[in-house]
This record gives structure tokens, sequence and C-alpha cells, in this order.
């Protein structure tokens, strides 16, 4: 890796693996919505926090503010070093397609583990995703489950986007932006 842009790196692992998407903020903010008013016990809550050093900072340091109403999973990304040790945490809020099984997991990249999962109760994502058993989606609300018409696959029923895809497309910036 180049020496001029190390942090370059830390910054498209999470932006492309934590499914980071830009979303439109809502001008309206005198209307109501009537879902939201009679379902406010129902509101997501996760951690939230960027870029700490390790989960029990994250946890005693985050935001705790109710997801958005279209944001109803919690996310974690966790990056290790080679002898498993926590570099970086990030958990947020996060939507369904944050959330698909074909973006969540763990890959290899130098030296390091990077693992991302979802849940979506209540805040669900104590803990950080350190290998492939628990880097997943947990979905325990009814309405979180999905009929097979509704999965993003192919015919086949391969996923259209996998995590190796989105390693290459990592990849392929950080050269394009170091080099």
């Amino acid at each position: 890796m180049p020496h001029g842009c190390p942090w370059i790196l830390y910054l498209f692992r999470w932006a492309i693996l934590s499914g980071c998407v830009a979303r439109p903020l809502s001008t309206d903010l005198g209307v109501i919505d009537k879902r939201k008013s009679t379902m406010i016990e129902e509101t997501l809550t996760c951690y939230t926090c960027i870029n700490v050093s390790d989960n029990l900072t994250c946890n005693q340091y985050a935001i705790d503010r109710p997801c958005a109403p279209d944001l109803d999973f919690c996310q974690t990304l966790h990056i290790m070093d080679s002898t498993g040790s926590s570099v970086i945490v990030n958990k947020k809020c996060a939507n369904k397609s944050e959330c698909h099984s074909s973006t969540v997991g763990c890959l290899h990249i130098d030296t390091q583990m990077v693992c991302v999962s979802c849940c979506d109760g209540m805040y669900c994502n104590m803990t950080v995703p350190t290998n492939q058993t628990n880097a997943v989606v947990t979905i325990s609300r009814k309405g979180h489950m999905t009929s097979p018409k509704d999965s993003e696959t192919t015919a086949s029923g391969v996923p259209k986007y996998t995590i190796s895809h989105l390693y290459i497309i990592l990849m392929l910036l950080i050269s394009f932006l170091c080099c």
C-alpha cells in the first residue's frame, strides 16, 4: 500500500462494506407521519458510533437516538488486525438494502479482517462480528421476513452482488486514487 494515503483504505472499507448510501433528508419537518406516531414504541434504537477503536468504547459513548423510520436495522462494521484485536468499530442504523445477505460477512484484506453484521432488534448490535459465524443478518421481527421473490438474486439463485465483488471494486478504487 502506498505510504501517502493509508487513511483512504479505511474510508473505502467503511463506505463500501457498510453499504454507505446517501439518503435524502426530509424537508417537511412539520408533518408527523401517522405510522410513526402510532408506533413510537416500535421505533428501533441501535448503538451508533463512527471510527471508534473498540466495542466497549463504542457502546459506552454511543449516541442514544432512535433510528429514522426508513432505517429498521442495526449494522456493525468491525475491522481487526492480524492478532484479532479491534482496529475500528462503526455502528449505525441501516436500511434493508444495506443489510442484505450479500452485504454482510467477513473479508481478509491485507493483514486485517473486516466483518459486517446486521440485526433488527432494540440495541441488538451490542457485540461486534468477529468471524463468518456471527457476521450475519439476524432477523427477529416478522415484518422483515422476505419472500424468495424479494431477494436480490439471479435466476440461478446466486446473489447479484457478493462481498468479493465489493473487494474488487475497493481495490480498484484504492489503486486508482493512491497510485
